[in-house]
């Protein structure tokens, strides 16, 4: 995928959280942190999905470990906040 395909395809993501609370005529403050957060969510399995490419191609995934394991930490602090 090219990285204009990649940016549609997170866009794309974002957008549908955006038309979800549109869809709702609703902007609470509980709202929109649920949106915040699957926005900030998407964004980091998309630095996943890179990365896992990158790794692959690379032959670096081995030595990626603590790249992952930062981002699985960043997710658990973005859900429980």
């Amino acid at each position: 995928m090219t990285l204009k395909e990649e940016a549609e395809v997170l866009l794309e993501g974002i957008l549908k959280e955006i038309k979800f609370i549109d869809s709702y005529n609703y902007r609470s403050h509980n709202t929109m942190s649920f949106v915040a957060k699957q926005c900030a969510l998407l964004a980091v399995d998309f630095a996943e999905k890179i990365m896992t490419e990158y790794g692959s191609e690379t032959n670096e995934l081995q030595n990626m470990d603590r790249f992952f394991h930062d981002l699985e930490q960043l997710k658990k602090e973005i859900e429980q906040s």
